[in-house]
C-alpha cells in the first residue's frame, strides 16, 4: 500500500554486498608467492616457469608449487578485466562468477508505503524473511528502518506535507560542502576558473532536483554562495591598500572603504558586511557569468 500523507510510517529496505560468495578469494591468478617466485627468477636472471622448489631449474617445466587458473570458456584472469568491472579484491568473487554467465542483483534501495506502524513492523520482518531466506540476499539491517515518511529520504528526495516532493537536508548539506571545497580561499585560482567550477557543479545539481519544491532554500543557497565568492574576492586583495582600491573601483565611497579595511573583523565577517554588498551585488555577479540558482529553477519548472 502506498500513502502521500506525512502520518504514514515507511518501511526502507538497503540490501547488502550482493551474492555473499565466499571462499573464492584464491582464484585471482596472482598470489603473494607467484609475484614473488617472478621477482626472485627476475633478478636471477632465469626465466619464468623454471624454478623449481627444490632449487633446481628446468626450462620448459613450470613450477610444482605455482597456482594454475582452470580455462573456463567465458571466464579469464590476469590483465584482462571482465566487462570493464572493477579490479578490487574484494569483488573478485562477483567478477570470477559473473565470467561464468551467473548473473547478480544490484544493490538497491526500495521504500514500501503503509498506514500504520504497526503495519510497517509486519511487513519489514516478512520482507526480510523473504529476502534472506528465498531469495539469499542480505539486508542491511543499520541502514533499514521503519519511520514516519519526513524522517526517511530517497535518492536524495524526501516526502513534505500533502505529498510534495522536497529535497532532503543531507542532500543540502552535501551540496553545501561541495561549494565549500570549490570556493576553498587558499586553493590559489583566480576568481573565473572558481565561478566555472561552480557553474558546472550547481547546474546539474538543480537540474537533478527541479521536481522538488525547494525554491526557498534556493533563494538562501544563492546568497550564500556569493558570499563565499565576495570572501574569496576580499581575501586576494591581501593588503589594506589594496582592499580600499578595490572597494573605490566598485563605487565605495572614501571613508566607508578605509573604515571596512581598517576593521579587526575577518574576511568572512567582512564579506557579509553592507560596504562588500555594495561592492559587488548581484549585477556584479551576473556579469562574471555565475549562475543564478532561483532562475534556473524557474526556467526548468516551466519547461
Amino acid at each position: 500500500m502506498r500513502s502521500t500523507g506525512t502520518d504514514q510510517p515507511v518501511v526502507v529496505l538497503k540490501p547488502g554486498n550482493a551474492g555473499g560468495a565466499k571462499g573464492l578469494t584464491g582464484l585471482s591468478g596472482r598470489d603473494e608467492s607467484t609475484s614473488n617466485g617472478r621477482n626472485s627468477c627476475r633478478k636471477q636472471g632465469r626465466a619464468w616457469g623454471s624454478h623449481r622448489r627444490d632449487g633446481s631449474t628446468r626450462k620448459g617445466r613450470n613450477p610444482c608449487w605455482m597456482w594454475h587458473p582452470p580455462s573456463f570458456p567465458n571466464c579469464s584472469f590476469g590483465k584482462k578485466r571482465l566487462g570493464q568491472k572493477s579490479r578490487m579484491k574484494r569483488e573478485l568473487p562477483v567478477r570470477f562468477r559473473e565470467g561464468l554467465g551467473v548473473k547478480f542483483p544490484r544493490a538497491t534501495r526500495r521504500n514500501i508505503y503503509v498506514q500504520s506502524e504497526a503495519a510497517g513492523q509486519r511487513v519489514m520482518v516478512s520482507v526480510c524473511r523473504f529476502l534472506e531466506t528465498r531469495l539469499k540476499l542480505r539486508v542491511n539491517r543499520q541502514k533499514s528502518a521503519v519511520a514516519r515518511v519526513e524522517e526517511r529520504k530517497f535518492l536524495g528526495h524526501c516526502l513534505l506535507s500533502g505529498g510534495r516532493l522536497g529535497i532532503a537536508p543531507k542532500s543540502l548539506e552535501r551540496a553545501k560542502n561541495r561549494v565549500r571545497a570549490i570556493t576553498r580561499r587558499n586553493r590559489g585560482v583566480n576568481l573565473e576558473r572558481m565561478v566555472k567550477e561552480l557553474n558546472s557543479f550547481l547546474c546539474g545539481w538543480v537540474t537533478y532536483f527541479r521536481h522538488a519544491a525547494m525554491k526557498s532554500r534556493l533563494v538562501e543557497l544563492d546568497g550564500w554562495v556569493r558570499r563565499k565568492l565576495r570572501c574569496v574576492r576580499l581575501k586576494q586583495c591581501k593588503r589594506v591598500k589594496s582592499l580600499v582600491d578595490f572597494f573605490i573601483r566598485q563605487g565605495v565611497s572614501l571613508r566607508q572603504a578605509w573604515c571596512t579595511a581598517l576593521s579587526g573583523k575577518g574576511w568572512w565577517r567582512k564579506s557579509g558586511t553592507p560596504v562588500a554588498n555594495q561592492a559587488m551585488p548581484s549585477i556584479w555577479w551576473d556579469s562574471l557569468g555565475l549562475i543564478n540558482l532561483v532562475s534556473r529553477f524557474v526556467s526548468l519548472q516551466a519547461v
